[in-house]
């Protein structure tokens, strides 16, 4: 078929020669009829033009549309170019017949002190013991034991699942769970007894799972076959085995959930914010620096960049997306603040470095440092790094005459500043500085993405063929660490114009500030030769 193609194309652009040296070479006749149109280019065509839409669906602006609108346009087309197949749930094995022998490992101590004295599991705050590894099947059985509930278990597997499974095989193992065998009842065991105890106990189990994953994961819920399935084990399923409260409570959860009207809430502030300090030339086009109050600088940095930091999800900070060119589109907010990080310091440094006279670059010098000790009264570590970064950069550390017109009060700050974000001793300061910070807060992001990194790098995703969990719960532990500073936001007013002179302000290039550097101090330049 290929081969016809490419005969048929030949004779299409009158390649007379290479078409009899082909059909030579492969020994076959070649009778083609006059067209309109090369096949082969048509469907080359028809390819690239599904591959584009395929590429603007994906990348498609979502400030114009809803994510579950575009996600769903693309799923559809992907239907319709017969691309996009059914996951296959078959596991291999159902839940209640896997053994547990060989298939589930548990946490134990490392008796280092005591070789001879064996070793013993690991039992968290709430009794339970500790996985360390186990196939999806003892996973799914241990988040919906009816012994015990492991809350942390349960948060750590919510958070980390994508890593080792999918939404919808995750959905058929609750659901295979959820159907309790009476052959596993013990002889011993009566009927009623064996139903109340263990059966609707199990059951229930798997409600409140069902419950808390579409509290957490409302994006994954998007996915309108997974939604599909789930609407109907509610509706055939629960509701009629009588888990009416349980079944209400998920259906008003997704409604609430894939109401477009419910997306960014934002909490409500008890106190009012503190009165803004409104430049006098707030409404001119001539709005500088000079015109700002460094405080109030400091504030609509916060915002800009909370509005941000809100944002990022905890799938986005999974198996490193932020930094993998095919996965990229999985971490928008993540991308967005390190942009924007990277934006503020270049922002810096042009402000600075952009002023011919000394005089002018040591005022905005000097206004950026105030700056950074108010962003560090605000607990603002992202921002306060990348300013700091920004009054650092070569172009403008180089300039020491400068540095010089600040003054040493300034210049102490700068350097107070520079060691608490210092990288020394795996960024001690900062963190212990984070760990004592009330909120609002903004941790500098960069710290918890290498962190994360070393934790994928440094440990297997699986640990004798089984699912490592001690690693997913090293990534929830850092997830969280970032969550439970999006609770509380800043609470200052917006000053659109601000806002909007420090987004827009023409940046210069590295090499541009380096040339500007050298022309305002050449090296070896005294300071009366400099203006």
């Amino acid at each position: 078929m290929i081969m016809e193609l490419i005969m048929q194309h030949l004779h299409y652009e009158g390649l007379k020669g290479s078409l009899d040296a082909l059909a030579e070479e492969l020994n076959i006749e070649h009778k083609i009829g006059e067209l309109n149109e090369s096949r082969l280019t048509a469907l080359l065509r028809m390819v690239l033009k599904d591959t584009d839409r395929i590429w603007d669906l994906t990348t498609a602006d979502k400030s114009q549309s809803t994510p579950s609108q575009n996600d769903d346009d693309l799923e559809e087309h992907l239907n319709d170019l017969e691309i996009l197949e059914e996951d296959s749930l078959d596991q291999g094995v159902n839940i209640w017949d896997e053994p547990l022998p060989g298939n589930l490992l548990w946490k134990y101590d490392d008796p280092v002190s005591d070789p001879d004295k064996p070793a013993r599991p690991i039992i968290n705050q709430e009794g339970k013991g500790v996985v360390h590894a186990a196939t999806l099947n003892k996973l799914v059985e241990n988040l919906t034991s009816e012994k015990k509930i492991d809350m942390e278990f349960t948060k750590t597997f919510l958070m980390t699942y994508h890593t080792f499974t999918t939404p919808e095989k995750f959905l058929h193992k609750l659901i295979e769970r959820y159907y309790v065998p009476i052959s596993k009842k013990p002889p011993d065991v009566s009927k009623e007894t064996w139903e109340t105890s263990v059966m609707k106990a199990i059951q229930i189990r798997v409600c409140n799972v069902l419950r808390k994953w579409i509290d957490v994961f409302e994006d994954e819920l998007t996915n309108t076959r997974l939604l599909k399935k789930l609407k109907g084990f509610i509706e055939n399923v629960l509701i009629p085995d009588g888990h009416n409260v349980l079944a209400t409570a998920m259906t008003n959860s997704l409604a609430r959930h894939l109401d477009s009207t419910n997306k960014g809430v934002v909490p409500t502030l008890s106190e009012q914010p503190p009165e803004p300090k409104v430049p006098r030339l707030i409404f001119s086009p001539q709005l500088t620096i000079h015109d700002i109050h460094e405080e109030e600088l400091a504030r609509q940095l916060c915002l800009i960049v909370w509005e941000f930091y809100s944002a990022i999800k905890p799938s986005e900070l999974l198996n490193q997306s932020w930094s993998k060119s095919k996965q990229r589109h999985r971490s928008p907010n993540v991308l967005n603040m390190i942009w924007r990080f990277n934006r503020i310091s270049q922002w810096v440094s042009t402000c600075i470095i952009e002023c011919d006279r000394i005089r002018i670059r040591a005022r905005v010098l000097a206004k950026f440092i105030r700056t950074a000790e108010h962003l560090r009264r605000m607990n603002n570590f992202d921002t306060l790094t990348a300013v700091v970064a920004g009054m650092t950069t070569s172009a403008v550390y180089r300039l020491k005459w400068t540095s010089e017109e600040v003054g040493r009060q300034l210049q102490t700050s700068l350097k107070t500043l520079e060691k608490v974000m210092s990288s020394a001793g795996a960024f001690k300061a900062y963190r212990s500085n984070l760990k004592n910070a009330n909120p609002p807060v903004i941790p500098y992001i960069g710290i918890f993405l290498t962190d994360l990194t070393f934790v994928d790098d440094g440990n297997p995703d699986y640990s004798n063929n089984l699912i490592n969990f001690t690693k997913r719960s090293l990534v929830h532990n850092i997830i969280a660490q970032i969550q439970q500073y999006q609770l509380l936001p800043y609470n200052y007013h917006p000053i659109h114009q601000i806002q909007q002179y420090i987004k827009k302000y023409p940046i210069l290039e590295e090499n541009e500030m380096f040339a500007k550097s050298l022309e305002l101090e050449p090296r070896k330049a005294e300071r009366h030769e400099i203006l």
